[in-house]
This record gives C-alpha cells, structure tokens and sequence, in this order.
C-alpha cells in the first residue's frame, strides 16, 4: 500500500515539473498562450 502512494506521489510530483519545465521553454521561445493552453489540456 505504502508503495502505490509513493509511486502515485512521485508521478504526481514529476507531472507537475514536466508541467514547469514546458511552461518556461513555450515562455522563452514566446509562443502564443493557445499553445500554452492545448498543452495544459493534455
């Protein structure tokens, strides 16, 4: 049980890094906010 919670925490933890590390490369290349929105959606 311990190990699924520390699994679904680390895959939670890694999206939402993936999540910030798009953000900066889409804000340093400036591309348009859809961009930034079609990739939040997915």
């Amino acid at each position: 049980m311990f190990a699924i919670l520390t699994q679904t925490f680390a895959l939670l933890t890694y999206k939402i890094y993936e999540n910030v590390i798009i953000n900066k490369i889409l804000y340093i290349f400036g591309k348009p906010n859809w961009l930034t929105s079609l990739v939040y959606q997915s």
